[in-house]
């Protein structure tokens, strides 16, 4: 797992003030790469990567490369089929720099072109230079597990893993997108390709494009989450047979364990964390004990209870772990600042704390149940769903839908301009009505879950990314493995069900190993006790101050946040109405106030942020007459630098104080 930038000129015109832009924004992806990362220049385009070693911790650190260097790539993620993707390349010869599982990609596409991305197998946002053809491809995996961004402008094109880097770096425009303002309000996040920022967009999942030296884009869909299968036969006259999605399983998390380094689990208690911790194999050198975290507080549901129970049931040890309400103030913030984008889950502040913890403890991967509710329809307003009869229209996949603001309300209860709120929510039907097309009245159900799919599920990747790599870990999801996911969707939707009970053939399957008292716990899912924070002072003046930022914002009625706090809490999501105003002031305060993560937060914004020294890397990346690469195991440390050519073999390496003496015009003498 690592962070990627980059910038693609669509002119010759030398641009130093995007280089700068470019390292100013490599510096905020620290937490996504501490382990090292290198940076590509020539005359027109930079590439930069900052590294979490993995697969291969003691190999080079340098672009992937293909053997004729016309294909420079970055990627972000894991291919988890990248040894029968070798085996497939040294066919014919093929000169591998590396263990690591992604530089198939650089020698597939050189071999292969575009149909590279069909035979990638993992997760993945990625970024190509064909320097032959004066080409930028991005491309993101078919599910959507990992991000990917980019800005067009009428010279460039820049990317990177996270909006904050365009936006901060200066590559992108701050400006807010008015749809995506309105979609945070219902959908509680922006609907894809749509980003919180006008100027930047979201690659969409299995999505690749192509762009030229003219400015001119091509867009490839190579693949997607299959189409859910809808009504169909009952689960026992069908005779499934649970061998498959057990096998499908237990392959998927297998392939997920590292080969070195330590690992570890999440473990809720409920049925899906409980399945991944159950199949995953011994292996007291380097697994962590499996991880919950909890709160001292009234009123709400302790996880820890329950993973301890399933944990002597599984037979793994346990590490629980507890947040208090001054620690979440503190975190929360700063989570907002990191996502670029409000909190749609308040369970992103635990998971935060706990993926410190595993971080802590020497782990740079852990292994979550994310994803089986989507796919096998865990989620409560499921069994609704199935016994409405679909009626096409867009309103049917929101109401009931305890995930979702209502528009009325939101246009009527809280904008200021309920027109203008009227407006947007006709443009977002209309993108809704465009991507979940009707499919008959008794198949309701399949649209709802392909509706989740779309809207909560990459909502809750975006968390795993986001929370995980702010300390330095990668989240992997077994239950999105492309063989599990064929094996949710092929099956009738009706037939995840067992009266109001979903995920029915997880459930039927591990039974005999996790017993009933386990694979019964309702979904949960690392719950936050806002309505007892509610009463507390301190949380109560955290969220006056947010009360101002959003009246300062001119979008929204005078003191809505105020008005909920004050109000009982009677009517159905009163609290998710709270934290999603909550969250949008707090995200519209860190737009405006760039640096207030420093000011703030500074002891855990300096975990997450390091300063690669402009002066040294504008004059290394500006050796003359190669296309070259800095590269470097250490960001405090310039003297750790190397420059070499695109080989990568040992061959032109500068030390620090030569190339020092190169100056930065010398870059516009590059025409290869």
């Amino acid at each position: 797992m690592c962070g990627i930038l980059g910038f693609f000129q669509f002119d010759a015109a030398p641009r130093p003030d995007l280089r700068s832009k470019f390292l100013r924004g490599l510096n905020l992806m620290y937490g996504r790469g501490p382990d090292g990362y290198w940076i590509y220049a020539d005359n027109t385009c930079s590439i930069g990567q900052t590294l979490l070693s993995i697969t291969d911790p003691e190999g080079p650190i340098r672009p992937y490369v293909s053997n004729d260097s016309g294909i420079v790539g970055c990627a972000n993620g894991e291919i988890y089929n990248s040894a029968g993707l070798r085996e497939s390349l040294e066919s014919e010869p093929v000169e591998f720099q590396s263990e690591s599982d992604c530089e198939v990609i650089a020698h597939g596409y050189a071999r292969w072109g575009d149909r590279i991305f069909e035979r990638l197998d993992g997760m993945f946002g990625l970024a190509l230079l064909n320097r032959k053809d004066r080409q930028l491809i991005l491309a993101r995996d078919r599910v959507g597990i990992r991000p990917l961004y980019y800005a067009v402008h009428p010279d460039y094109v820049a990317f990177a893993s996270e909006p904050r880097m365009l936006v901060s770096s200066g590559l992108a425009s701050a400006e807010p997108s008015e749809e995506a303002l309105y979609h945070s309000l219902v959908l509680r996040r922006a609907l894809e390709p749509l980003t919180m920022f006008r100027d930047v967009l979201a690659v969409l999942p299995g999505q690749r494009l192509k762009f030229d030296f003219h400015g001119r884009v091509t867009s490839h869909t190579f693949g997607s989450i299959p189409p859910q299968t809808g009504v169909g036969t009952s689960f026992h006259s069908a005779g499934y047979d649970t061998a498959s999605i057990r096998n499908a399983l237990t392959h998927a998390v297998h392939r997920r364990i590292p080969d070195r380094g330590k690992y570890g689990f999440f473990l809720s208690g409920g049925l899906d964390s409980s399945i991944v911790n159950l199949l995953a194999p011994s292996d007291p050198g380097r697994r962590l004990p499996s991880m919950v975290s909890g709160f001292d507080a009234p009123g709400v549901v302790d996880e820890r209870v329950m993973a301890q129970e399933a944990a002597n049931r599984i037979g793994v040890d346990l590490l629980a772990r507890s947040v208090s309400l001054e620690r979440f103030l503190d975190i929360w913030p700063f989570l907002v600042w990191e996502a670029g984008e409000p909190l749609m889950f308040n369970s992103a502040v635990p998971l935060f704390a706990l993926c410190r913890e595993a971080r802590s403890m020497g782990a740079k991967v852990m292994l979550s149940g994310e994803g089986a509710d989507e796919m096998f329809a865990g989620y409560r307003h499921y069994p609704g769903f199935a016994s409405r009869e679909d009626d096409g229209s867009v309103d049917y996949l929101l109401n009931g839908n305890p995930e979702v603001n209502l528009p009325g309300l939101v246009n009527s209860g809280w904008l200021a301009d309920p027109a203008w709120g009227g407006r947007q929510w006709g443009l977002l039907r209309d993108r809704l009505d465009a991507a979940l097309p009707f499919q008959g009245k008794r198949n309701g159900l399949a649209r709802v879950l392909e509706f989740d799919r779309m809207t909560f599920l990459r909502a809750l990747l975006m968390r795993q990314d986001r929370v995980g790599l702010t300390t330095g870990i990668e989240i992997r999801v077994p239950f999105l493995d492309r063989r599990v996911v064929a094996e949710a969707t092929a099956r009738p939707a009706n037939s995840h069900l067992d009266g109001q009970v979903g995920k029915r053939i997880l459930r039927t399957a591990f039974a005999r190993e996790l017993g009933g008292q386990v694979s019964s716990v309702p979904k949960v899912g690392f719950p936050v006790p806002i309505a007892a924070w509610s009463q507390s002072p301190a949380f109560r003046d955290t969220l006056s101050e947010l009360n101002r930022n959003l009246n300062a914002s001119g979008f929204f009625r005078k003191d809505v946040i105020l008005h909920l706090l004050n109000a009982p809490a009677q009517a159905d999501g009163h609290f998710r109405h709270l934290w999603t105003l909550s969250n949008w002031a707090m995200w519209w305060q860190s737009r405006v106030c760039k640096d207030t993560a420093r000011e703030s937060w500074s002891s855990l914004a300096a975990e997450s942020m390091r300063a690669i020294d402009s002066r040294h890397s504008e004059r290394l990346v500006a050796a003359r007459g190669l296309p070259c690469v800095l590269s470097s195991r250490s960001w405090n440390a310039p003297e750790a630098c190397q420059l070499s050519d695109l080989s990568g073999s040992g061959r032109h390496l500068f030390p620090v104080a030569q190339a020092l003496n190169y100056s930065m015009t010398s870059l516009s003498d590059d025409r290869s």
